[in-house]
């Protein structure tokens, strides 16, 4: 079960969410109607690119796959870090929930947590 920490670090994030999900339809709508105010009086040039220039979408695509394999990179990092760390983090800081239910290594910890820093090393 998660700590109340926990709690309201998830609660203010699914607002920030959720905020974000909020602004995005006034915003679409406000360029909308921009782009159609000014479509009329942009000039058709008609610039042919070659078919190896992504489009936007394509790029746009790309770069998001891109930072969410950097976001993983990172996290598995972090977590190396921590599992590096760990013999002196014990004897400086010891969580409740680790001494409640300690694991065959001593310390209790998530499958995906174990499985993400199996994955580092």
């Amino acid at each position: 079960m998660p700590s109340e920490v926990i709690e309201k670090i998830q609660e203010v994030e699914e607002k920030v969410l959720e905020a974000v999900d909020s602004a995005r339809e006034p915003i679409v709508r406000i360029v909308e109607r921009a782009a159609e105010r000014i479509g009329d009086r942009v000039p058709e040039v008609d610039i042919e690119l070659p078919d190896a220039v992504p489009t936007l979408e394509e790029v746009v695509s790309l770069q998001f796959d891109f930072v969410r394999k950097l976001l993983e990179a990172q996290e598995r990092f972090l977590l190396s870090l921590l599992e590096a760390t760990k013999p002196v983090r014990e004897k400086l800081i010891r969580h409740e929930k680790e001494s409640k239910a300690p694991s065959a290594g001593g310390r209790s910890r998530s499958a995906k947590t174990k499985s993400k820093v199996a994955e580092a090393a």
